[in-house]
């Protein structure tokens, strides 16, 4: 039945009583005292955010109880209380869920709770909440505070709302459902900043990382000077360093794969190109990326030892 007009959305009456009972437990307490601070606001929650609040109960009503989803099932309710709620204590609680689960995953997950809660394809949820925790950014500043205190919430916040909005920006033509148009004036560019989308942020986004130091980034940097809107600036930048995260990852690959084809241990294969066999551990791993000159180095190595045991290979395979 749909509940009267004016009337507020209310949790499963076990829900509550289900994560208070969790949060007593050690593994998962902290993430299902989240989940019941924010089911314990439902009164505040308003009629038009009704359809988003019942998926979220929906949700916690469906995978609530299996607590190998604990961490989604808190992200998820944070998600909501972002998007609906105007508490600064749930700001304080996503740079928690930061510190707790690390940045990177958190992100993650809250493109999975935008997947299943969010209601029309131009996600409008998902927007409310990355431009909350964007919130300095996009006002041109930084984020102000201690080290410990407000500061380290705004700077968590921001790397939460900058993960979120790059989330699924490499994966191709099936989460761009059109080629962005591309912004040619400064009026544009402060509406698609004011007014755009997390869909079409992305759909521009995917267009800068293709080429972050081409002509498309140039042209939005000097329309963000023209317009006084660092933010883009900003939105170029991150690009460029997301640029840079993919190409690291891509050399990393590449040396664990000369590595592999050698045929050599990573010891024997460190001791041909003059290093220790943490450092190509370093290399292999991509925590560090070699030179321009050792890359070659690893090429070439790599190439000499397989031409080294391709006879002893097919000595072993004759016999």
């Amino acid at each position: 039945m749909t509940p009267p007009a004016g009337s507020r959305p209310d949790p499963a009456p076990a829900l509550p009583d289900q994560f208070g009972l969790r949060a007593r437990q050690p593994i998962g307490a902290g993430l299902s005292e989240i989940v019941r601070d924010v089911l314990s606001r439902q009164e505040r929650v308003e009629e038009q955010h009704r359809v988003l609040w019942e998926r979220l109960v929906g949700h916690l009503d469906q995978r609530g109880r299996d607590r190998r989803t604990s961490a989604l099932s808190a992200v998820s309710a944070n998600f909501v209380a972002l998007a609906v709620l105007d508490d600064p204590a749930d700001d304080v609680t996503a740079a928690r869920l930061a510190r707790q689960l690390g940045a990177e995953r958190v992100s993650r997950l809250q493109h999975r709770a935008s997947g299943l809660l969010d209601t029309a394809p131009e996600l409008p949820w998902t927007t409310v909440v990355v431009r909350r925790l964007l919130a300095p950014a996009l006002r041109g500043g930084a984020p102000e505070g201690d080290a410990e205190g407000l500061g380290a919430v705004a700077l968590r916040c921001q790397d939460l709302g900058r993960g979120l909005l790059f989330q699924g920006i490499d994966a191709g033509p099936a989460i761009l459902v059109a080629a962005a148009v591309p912004v040619e004036r400064v009026d544009d560019l402060v509406a698609l900043l004011d007014d755009g989308s997390v869909a079409e942020w992305r759909r521009h986004l995917a267009t800068l990382v293709a080429n972050p130091w081409g002509p498309y980034a140039e042209s939005i940097t000097e329309l963000a000077r023209h317009a006084d809107r660092p933010a883009a600036v900003t939105a170029v930048e991150w690009c460029r360093e997301w640029g840079h995260e993919r190409e690291r990852e891509q050399i990393a690959h590449q040396v664990q794969r000369l590595v592999a084809l050698s045929g050599a241990s990573q010891r024997q294969f460190a001791a041909r190109i003059g290093t220790s066999p943490s450092r190509l551990s370093s290399y292999v791993h991509g925590t560090v990326t070699p030179s321009a000159a050792l890359f070659l180095r690893i090429q070439r190595a790599s190439r000499a030892l397989q031409a080294e045991l391709a006879p002893h290979r097919s000595s072993s395979r004759g016999a």
